[in-house]
């Protein structure tokens, strides 16, 4: 009775385990049945891009790369997260109109790779359209259209396809096949892009840069008159004279 008892137990928790592996990142997320709201699903989580990196982060996920290196506005930071087994490549832009750190940036493009090899894990990514790294190229197609771009490789053993939200091609998928081994074209590598940023956002970010006068501000003193030499460096516009550099009024 004890020997039976024991072996009972012993399948509960194995069960217990199973199912805690399962339920995890292979869970099922509700997305939007449009495309173009850029939403999916990672390992279980919803990612709704633009999204800050700090929310990143809350998900779980880790970077090795230097978080306080300078992002220039209108420009963008290639930065790694990894979670368990799965390791992505980010986008972090700065819609900003000043110099901001990756820690104050915004992911607005997640590049997730599958794997080369049909018996290895790819990771658990959930699209619109029930897509994930399991789909075909034709089903790809059937559920999005006709691609906005689309290019084949010189042997035909590489195919992409790109959808765009706008015109500019900053917004929207771009899925990657390749045949690795002879064995049919396997999708390797999914990429979700959105540059959208809610303008309230924008001009929130812009209107926490100080107010203060800068020290040039407060020091300037403007001149009664033009200087007699060619560098006193003095200028007159509309009867008012400025000693250069001048802030703006």
């Amino acid at each position: 009775m004890k020997h039976r008892m024991r072996k009972f137990m012993v399948l509960l928790l194995v069960l217990a385990v199973v199912s805690g592996c399962t339920t995890g990142g292979s869970k099922k997320i509700e997305l939007p049945e449009d495309k173009f709201e850029l939403v999916f699903a990672l390992e279980g989580d919803k990612i709704e891009l633009p999204m800050k990196l700090e929310d990143f982060e809350k998900l779980g996920r880790k970077t090795g790369d230097d978080l306080t290196t300078q992002i220039k506005p209108e420009r963008s930071e290639s930065i790694s997260f990894t979670k368990g087994d799965t390791t992505v490549n980010t986008s972090v832009g700065n819609p900003s109109n000043n110099v901001i750190t990756p820690k104050e940036g915004f992911i607005m493009g997640v590049a997730i790779e599958g794997s080369y090899d049909s018996k290895d894990k790819v990771p658990n990514i959930q699209l619109s359209g029930d897509l994930d790294f399991n789909s075909k190229k034709e089903d790809v197609v059937a559920k999005y259209g006709t691609p906005s771009e689309s290019y084949v490789g010189k042997e035909k053993d590489y195919e992409s396809l790109s959808y765009n939200k706008d015109k500019y091609g900053d917004s929207g998928y771009r899925f990657v096949f390749i045949d690795y081994d002879g064995k049919g074209m396997r999708l390797i590598e999914v990429r979700v892009s959105n540059a959208e940023m809610d303008s309230e956002v924008v001009n929130g970010i812009n209107g926490e840069v100080s107010k203060d006068a800068p020290e040039l501000h407060e020091k300037y003193k403007a001149p009664t008159a033009l200087g007699d030499k060619w560098n006193s460096f003095t200028i007159k516009i509309n009867d008012t004279v400025y000693q250069l550099p001048a802030p703006l009024p």
